[in-house]
């Protein structure tokens, strides 16, 4: 079921009705499907990601493996799957149903290491980065596959997201808020769209501790609405300036489309790597300053290239 995501009130997108059949790009998505998706199950396997939601789900014993953000490399696997309309999936997406808690819950960080309550280091354990994937995950399959039960899940823990954090918090990680709004275009919930505005409303006040290289490493030293340029680490403030573009395209407020221009023409002309490469810092894998753009210890992850 393909969703028309050109219906924004205040943006107009004009995707290309074409086909791609041969050549470069034919073939490395060729590649794509047949080499590099399938190859990802095993790299889970290997990296203990799947081990870490059958544990959850109680389906073998073991303990935690892996980083704070392990599950959100599942989702981008299943997400690549739901656009490929591809069902080898199936069998994770009914391991994640078995692993999610009564109440919506999911990351088998906490659920299995247990490092403290829950929502307890909102600067840097990722729970809410890695529910934005499982929404984008989601929605892909529902999309192209007409497969909802991935949906199901994402649905229950944004549901849980929206109760707990109403009217405080906001993420260490942005993602969640321009998967929230996708969530919002696709399911018509309010709630979703609310929820990221409220997210993305609390930043700016250095409220994210401990922030061990400043507060504008997680773009928390100035209010979204008044930042002068784009700073901090790289995949961060372009996973918000993402969102924040999401959530401008929903309500029309002038003040966020004229933050992200302000961002737009600082990155592009000012902290850019011809390459279309960004974040010149390694140790904090920030922007740095203006034409601070050093040839052998930039950071220039995929990621913020993508972002």
């Amino acid at each position: 079921m393909l969703i028309d995501v050109t219906r924004s009130p205040h943006a107009r997108l004009h995707p290309v009705d074409t086909t791609i059949d041969g050549g470069f790009w034919a073939d490395r998505r060729r590649l794509n499907r047949e080499r590099l998706i399938p190859d990802g199950a095993q790299r889970l396997e290997e990296a203990g990601n799947l081990h870490n939601l059958r544990v959850a789900a109680g389906r073998e014993p073991g303990e935690f493996r892996g980083m704070v953000f392990h599950d959100s490399d599942v989702y981008k696997w299943l997400e690549a799957l739901g656009w490929e309309g591809s069902d080898a999936g199936d069998d994770v997406i009914e391991l994640i149903e078995q692993a999610q808690c009564d109440d919506g819950y999911l990351n088998t960080y906490y659920q299995l290491a247990a490092p403290g309550p829950r929502w307890s280091n909102l600067a840097w354990d990722h729970e809410m980065y890695c529910a934005g994937h499982l929404i984008q995950a989601a929605i892909a399959h529902a999309r192209v596959r007409g497969d909802e039960r991935l949906l199901g899940v994402a649905r229950r823990f944004a549901d849980l997201l929206a109760r707990e954090f109403a009217d405080h918090g906001t993420p260490g990680h942005p993602e969640v808020e321009t998967a929230l709004v996708e969530l919002y275009r696709h399911t018509g919930e309010r709630a979703y769209l609310e929820l990221a505005q409220g997210l993305i409303d609390r930043r700016g006040h250095a409220s994210l501790q401990p922030a061990r290289f400043g507060s504008s490493y997680f773009q928390d030293r100035v209010p979204v609405r008044e930042m002068p340029e784009v700073e901090g680490h790289a995949v961060r403030a372009l996973y918000l300036a993402a969102g924040v573009t999401d959530l401008y395209m929903e309500t029309g407020e002038a003040a966020l489309l004229q933050a992200m221009e302000r961002q737009w023409h600082d990155m592009a002309g000012r902290k850019a790597y011809v390459t279309g490469g960004v974040g010149a810092h390694h140790m904090d894998e920030a922007f740095g300053d203006a034409y601070e753009l050093p040839p052998d210890r930039c950071y220039g992850e995929t990621c913020a290239a993508i972002a």
